[in-house]
């Protein structure tokens, strides 16, 4: 239950941006302003509304793109010993990673796949922050480890759903 509301709240503060909605909250001073802040608040709804559904909209392959992109990027800043961008990258690998799961969690076994790619995560951002370099390479290790072993899980689940076309082993050649 905690990780669903972690999920959503992620969701929330990726697709309509935490600023907007403090900002918003400011109660209204006369009544001009106050039928402004509903009309404020009734777009932003339907703006996140249709972010939300145009989330859902997007392939898989996005978010493993995106994914991907910041993967190539840690693996920069292990090179070029960058630790904040380390850090930065693990961050929104994160963020990427509880929105994505939002998505697939109907899958148990992705979801056990979701919570070690977190772990991962999260250890690769806490030694950027302690600048060990030993640290975050054995962690993007893990994490390269965690991204095969989450795609064996997707591919492994995709065939059980696939029908198969078998000819009978009696059918006659003509």
């Amino acid at each position: 239950m905690r990780s669903l509301l972690s999920i959503l709240l992620a969701t929330v503060f990726i697709s309509s941006g935490f600023v907007s909605s403090v900002a918003l909250a400011d109660p209204p001073k006369d009544k001009s302003s106050a039928q402004e802040a509903k009309t404020r608040q009734a777009k932003t709804k339907k703006t996140d509304d249709a972010t939300d559904q145009e989330m859902a909209k997007r392939p898989m392959s996005f978010w493993m793109e995106k994914k991907l992109d910041h993967t190539q990027s840690i693996l920069r800043g292990l090179a070029t010993r960058d630790f904040e961008s380390i850090k930065e990258h693990g961050i929104q690998m994160r963020l990427l990673n509880k929105v994505e799961g939002f998505v697939r969690r109907r899958n148990p076994n992705y979801r056990s796949q979701l919570h070690t790619f977190e772990r991962v995560c999260d250890d690769i951002v806490s030694h950027a922050d302690r600048e060990n370099l030993a640290g975050v390479t054995l962690a993007f290790n893990q994490l390269t480890v965690s991204c095969v072993s989450c795609h064996e899980t997707l591919r492994a689940n995709d065939e059980e759903h696939i029908p198969l076309k078998v000819k009978p082993k009696d059918a006659k050649k003509k």
